[in-house]
């Protein structure tokens, strides 16, 4: 049994008929809540669930910094599907909400749509212009995100927001 239908069974039974019933008022929320702070169970789940494993972390930051290099290697030797796909690693393991890997995380999105830009396959500048945004999201100053946006809008059509981007 999960920890999450741990938690449910454990809930009375005029609280889950509720919540199940989508009676999602406020009085519902509140009597949850009270009931769940109160529940070891639960508080231990959401420990569980914001604990940082500073190993796992740094070895994650690690890991994402070899795919990262292994992308940029395939993208000098213009093998873009497998440096797009080790980017594409990197991100998956960078935590991307922490404030010091942004400009970490802009590069690899950055990345990842000049990859998109120069593959053959269908969708690469839909796809670019997407990851450039995402790019400008995660650090707006980081120049190459807005360059790639560009890039990726013109090469869809839309000159007035390639000029804009």
């Amino acid at each position: 049994m999960s920890p999450v239908d741990r938690l449910v069974s454990q809930l009375p039974e005029s609280i889950v008929r509720r919540v199940l019933d989508k009676g999602s008022d406020a009085r519902v929320a509140n009597e949850l809540h009270d009931v769940l702070v109160k529940d070891p169970l639960f508080t231990q789940y959401i420990d569980q669930l914001c604990s940082h494993d500073i190993q796992g972390v740094a070895k994650n930051l690690q890991d994402a910094n070899a795919a990262k290099e292994k992308g940029n290697r395939a993208f000098a030797k213009e093998k873009f599907e497998d440096a797009a796909v080790h980017f594409t690693e990197s991100l998956s393991l960078l935590d991307s909400n922490d404030e010091k890997n942004r400009r970490t995380t802009a590069i690899l999105y950055a990345n990842r749509a000049a990859c998109l830009l120069r593959m053959p396959s269908g969708g690469g500048p839909r796809l670019a212009s997407a990851d450039a945004s995402r790019a400008i999201r995660a650090d707006p100053s980081y120049t190459k995100g807005w360059v790639r946006r560009a890039a990726a809008r013109e090469k869809l059509g839309q000159t007035l927001a390639a000029a804009a981007a």
